[in-house]
């Protein structure tokens, strides 16, 4: 690390900062959230609406469209690529036949335990080269950025 690295000016930070995620951004894109199923790309927003159905089960469209900050629309068009890959299931409630229920489908859920795998095969891989000292400020760094992003407006 250089001299000029360890400016502490908010510029320079932000700017560094700013490689930082784009730089993670474009490796997590690239190397741990794409997957093919059928020839077709699951997309990383695809993903993410998999992985909200894993964390919350069974939800209605409208739920689930609040818990991506998308659209109707564009949650139905996810949706309804993603039953064409079987990867989530649709549902009419029983009660009220205007409600439609998704669920994430075994298919589904063993894409996200293969990405799970992935992700972690790849972190641990970054972290064994890691002394002990440089993963307690990675943790510290790590929770205090967690803290900071709660309160952005």
């Amino acid at each position: 690390m250089t001299e000029k690295d360890m400016d502490l000016g908010d510029e320079h930070l932000v700017q560094v900062m700013d490689e930082g995620i784009i730089g993670m951004m474009y490796f997590i894109k690239n190397q741990i959230m794409e997957e093919s199923i059928d020839n077709e790309l699951v997309t990383p927003p695809q993903f993410g609406l998999l992985h909200c159905l894993h964390m919350n089960g069974q939800t209605t469209m409208s739920a689930l469209s609040q818990q991506m900050h998308l659209t109707h629309g564009a949650s139905t068009g996810m949706v309804d690529r993603l039953v064409k890959l079987k990867l989530v299931e649709r549902k009419r409630s029983e009660e009220d036949r205007r409600v439609v229920y998704v669920t994430i489908s075994e298919r589904g859920l063993n894409l996200i335990e293969r990405m799970r795998q992935r992700r972690h095969a790849i972190l641990k891989n970054i972290i064994k080269g890691l002394k002990p000292e440089e993963r307690r400020l990675f943790l510290k760094v790590h929770a205090l950025f967690k803290e900071k992003l709660k309160h952005v407006e």
